[in-house]
């Protein structure tokens, strides 16, 4: 054998061996966790949760629906729409897609942990999600303790590539991730970013990994809404519209939004517990960091139409919180009479009063208490701040 031969021979061997090497050890240099950016119009979904229908929201057929399936139907693919009897959610909507990409696992494998839990008809500019994915369903709950973080009861990564997870789809390639999924994904929802799982920057050893919603430390939520005569066909989907001959008393929506910043206990703007979760306890003392209230000027035809817009920074709210807190707002701009005392009340009360002590005397039944909770359509969620300790490396920033 040559000289020639015996060296590309080696050459050669040592290419299989680097290979087998490198493929042995892939798996563990793989990310298993990342966190994407969802933006959505909360129109035709139940809510983020797919808990709110209390099974995978958007399984037709029992999950044998398939994606790449060609409809006859000339729809535009760009308009969102909804079977009769149909009821999404959009995290729902999301593990099915990324049940696809993790190889047709089972969607109980995939995990979406979101920073928020918006309500049906409430859209979302920036909502925050943790994806991973379950090697396998551990039914007998042997290995959830082990890999669970306190307060939660589903399985955690520790790190970014956390082996006891599956790998990321396409090698960890979040931009191809992320195009696929929007190809996937209906119109009314899109992965605007993605991020691998953030890890601590500081010097300071954390006692947890990241989780979306025990490390937000403010969120921005942003409410439109319209006073006229009349509403505008245009705008009704995106926004409240309060029919009403008096102007908007900016002014003493202003002073009414002053008073309600701070730290204070907001039970009284709170949404009444459903179900099993009555009687629960709940700490309901927030800090509103800031309320703006401003006029958008908009060109339509409707006369004496007026469309005004109220951002919400706080630490955090309370279920329904942010509507009951622009239906007060609302509620000053628009009656002239209504006492300051009210207000007063509501916020130094420490107890939750579903309805009035006063009686209907038509029924003898207790009045429904006079708070103005603000339908969710005209309600988004703008933003969402966390800890600067936490490093992202998003794919499109």
């Amino acid at each position: 054998m040559s000289k020639f031969h015996y060296t590309f021979n080696l050459a050669a061997l040592f290419g299989i061996i680097l290979s087998c090497i490198t493929h042995a050890l892939s798996p563990s240099s793989a990310y298993t966790s990342a966190v994407l950016r969802v933006v959505y119009d909360g129109t035709l979904f139940h809510g983020w949760s797919d808990a709110n229908d209390g099974s995978i929201a958007i399984l037709p057929n029992n999950g044998e629906a398939r994606l790449n399936k060609r409809s006859r139907s000339r729809r535009n693919r760009l308009r969102p729409s909804v079977k009769m009897g149909e009821v999404r959610s959009v995290q729902g909507t999301l593990r099915f897609a990324l049940s696809k990409l993790y190889g047709n696992v089972d969607v109980h494998n995939v995990i979406i942990e979101g920073c928020s839990r918006t309500d049906a008809g409430v859209s979302a500019r920036h909502m925050i999600a943790l994806i991973y994915c379950l090697k396998e369903v551990d039914k007998e709950n042997k290995n959830v303790a082990a890999l669970s973080i306190k307060g939660k009861r589903i399985p955690h990564p520790s790190s970014p590539r956390d082996e006891e997870f599956k790998p990321l789809p396409f090698d960890s390639d979040l931009q191809k991730m992320v195009y696929a999924l929007n190809k996937m994904l209906p119109p009314d929802v899109m992965i605007a970013d993605a991020s691998t799982m953030p890890t601590d920057s500081s010097d300071e050893t954390h006692e947890r990994p990241f989780h979306p919603s025990l490390d937000t430390i403010s969120k921005t939520y942003s409410y439109t809404f319209s006073v006229g005569i009349a509403h505008d066909p245009l705008q009704c989907r995106n926004d409240w519209h309060i029919q009403s001959n008096n102007s908007f008393n900016m002014k003493r929506a202003q002073d009414c939004a002053s008073r309600l910043c701070g730290t204070h206990d907001f039970i009284n703007f709170r949404g009444a517990f459903r179900g099993s979760e009555r009687g629960k306890i709940q700490d309901t003392t927030c800090t509103i960091h800031n309320i703006s209230i401003c006029e958008e000027g908009i060109d339509t035809p409707i006369p004496s139409y007026s469309r005004y817009k109220i951002s919400v920074e706080g630490n955090r709210f309370l279920y329904k919180m942010v509507r009951f807190l622009v239906g007060i707002i609302v509620q000053y701009g628009t009656d002239e009479k209504k006492s300051w005392q009210d207000l007063s009340t509501a916020l130094s009360s420490d107890t939750f009063e579903e309805y009035s002590k006063d009686t209907d005397e038509r029924n003898d039944q207790p009045k429904a208490k006079a708070r103005l909770c603000a339908p969710a359509n005209g309600l988004i969620l703008d933003d969402v701040t966390f800890d600067n300790k936490w490093r992202f490396h998003w794919t499109f920033q």
